[in-house]
């Protein structure tokens, strides 16, 4: 009986380590594959260039939005005078 104890214990140990055998590799092997990701990911340029024309077109409505907000206030003072002068020609 003793030794069919000892066999289990044994036997249990040999399940215990195999699995964290398998662990450590699952985790290396994962950690291996995060690196490559990692590494593919900063050598990928194909959305750098839709990066760079989206702020390109972002700075581009910035300053159109600046200059007819400044345009629109002399546009104003424009049809006003139009509009004053057609209303005197009765």
């Amino acid at each position: 009986m003793e030794s069919d104890g000892h066999y289990v214990v044994l036997m249990f140990e040999r399940l215990v380590n195999g699995l964290a055998n398998l662990s450590c590799q699952y985790v290396v092997t994962r950690s291996k594959l995060m690196k490559n990701l990692f590494a593919r990911f900063a050598k990928d340029e194909s959305g750098a260039t839709a990066i760079e024309y989206g702020l390109i077109a972002g700075l581009i409505s910035i300053a159109l939005v600046t200059v007819l907000g400044t345009t629109s206030t002399s546009l104003n003072g424009v049809f006003t005078k139009i509009q004053t002068a057609l209303g005197n020609v009765k």
